[in-house]
């Protein structure tokens, strides 16, 4: 499996990223991603993003530990609960420890779980992101009433939270797969000059479905230049996207 992350500042952005990447091994076929977004409603989004993509590698860590330890073999979707239930059982213990006001907390998420050797993934989207696999792109937005991760830090209530949250998103037999912030949705032109016009669902295929040729390492950064140079558009909010080739 391949893991590509792209993550940009937007332009209206002077002095911090509020997005954060997270990617890590959770066992010897699995493996996390995700991208954690700090909001223009909370307070210092871009401490509390990185901190919570942080503690999802953290946890990734631990878990590759003992599954490696107890020869366990938990299936995706079971990885991807045990992962959220402790990430969001730590950030409440932090959340007292740090002073971390309600504000601070306010941040939307998408984490998700591959399997590499089944090529399957299973996803959870809070409060807004969005979702490609193998070409068919799902945008996921906030309801009438904001959903963030500082929502849901009481343990005793996540069995039947998880069991009713209806943004999640199960994807088998993948060949591709990305997720990103909405960020994605907000190129801009950044000038009057004269440019090729270009569709908001042009650039989200190019960015999350389109394969190019050249160095795969260098993928997003070539196609964000693409879209400065071709069509006069930079992202106005945060980009974070992070891709996944099951080989």
């Amino acid at each position: 499996m391949r893991i590509l992350t792209h993550n940009q500042i937007g332009t209206h952005h002077a002095n911090h990223n509020d997005d954060s990447v997270a990617v890590a091994e959770l066992s010897d076929r699995h493996h996390l991603i995700a991208i954690v977004n700090g909001t223009d409603a909370g307070d210092k989004g871009y401490f509390t993003a990185a901190l919570i993509a942080t503690l999802l590698e953290k946890i990734a860590g631990e878990f590759a530990l003992k599954n490696f330890a107890e020869k366990s073999s938990p299936t995706t979707g079971e990885l991807l609960r045990e992962t959220m239930a402790m990430l969001l059982e730590e950030l409440n213990t932090l959340r007292s420890l740090l002073n971390l006001s309600q504000e601070a907390l306010q941040l939307t998420a998408t984490v998700g779980v591959l399997d590499e050797t089944e090529r399957r993934a299973e996803l959870v989207v809070i409060g807004s992101g969005m979702v490609s696999c193998d070409g068919e792109t799902i945008e996921m937005s906030q309801y009438a009433t904001p959903d963030y991760l500082g929502n849901h830090l009481n343990t005793e209530e996540f069995t039947s939270w998880w069991a009713g949250h209806d943004k999640r998103i199960s994807c088998e037999n993948c060949l591709d797969l990305a997720i990103a912030s909405l960020g994605i949705l907000t190129f801009e032109p950044f000038s009057h000059d004269p440019y090729k016009p270009v569709t908001e669902d042009e650039i989200i295929t190019f960015l999350l479905t389109q394969r190019n040729d050249g160095p795969v390492e260098q993928m997003f950064r070539r196609k964000i230049i693409y879209i400065e140079e071709k069509f006069g558009l930079l992202a106005t909010d945060d980009v974070s996207v992070v891709r996944a080739f099951f080989l």
